[in-house]
């Protein structure tokens, strides 16, 4: 490997910090999803029936 092709490569810190920033927006959206499901349905259902 030259020394252009090492210097092009990303450390490994990048990619297990970019993993987990992408890991954290999939779950912190996914949590907004299950709340709004939540939130909306019927009381009847177990849900709190807000809509």
């Amino acid at each position: 490997m030259t020394e252009l092709e090492r210097k092009r490569k990303f450390p490994i810190a990048f990619w297990v910090c970019g993993c987990t920033e992408i890991f954290e927006r999939l779950s912190f959206y996914l949590g907004r999803s299950l709340i709004l499901v939540f939130v909306t349905t019927a009381v009847a259902s177990g849900g709190l029936g807000l809509c």
